[in-house]
């Protein structure tokens, strides 16, 4: 008698067993489920063992994006944003608002 993992579910006379269960069978029944592919030839779970993990480096606060670096801390308003937020945050910027509209504001800060 020979012990075999199950890869697929096998139904012999009256019972069904499930993938990865483990029965007992004579030769000749394992060599059969093994020409039909249904014995996996995995290791059993137990002897697996878990892969080490990588500890994943968090960004710190210093770390900036790479894209055009903000001379404030003012984040860029969305565009429906009001004339008076458009103007905080150009001058942020450096850009000198007097005198321009929101639009020439918003194509000044791209």
């Amino acid at each position: 008698m020979v012990k075999v993992t199950l890869a697929k579910h096998w139904s012999p006379e009256d019972k069904l067993y499930s993938p990865g269960a483990v029965v007992e069978v004579d030769d000749e029944t394992a060599r059969w489920l093994d020409s039909c592919g249904a014995v996996s030839h995995a290791p059993d779970k137990a002897e697996k063992k878990p892969a080490a993990r990588k500890p994943v480096e968090k960004p710190t606060v210093e770390d900036k994006p790479v894209g055009k670096p903000a001379k404030g801390d003012v984040p860029r308003p969305a565009k429906a944003a009001s004339l008076d937020e458009w103007r905080k945050y150009a001058e942020a910027q450096g850009i000198v608002t007097k005198g321009l509209s929101k639009k020439d504001i918003i194509a000044a800060t791209q």
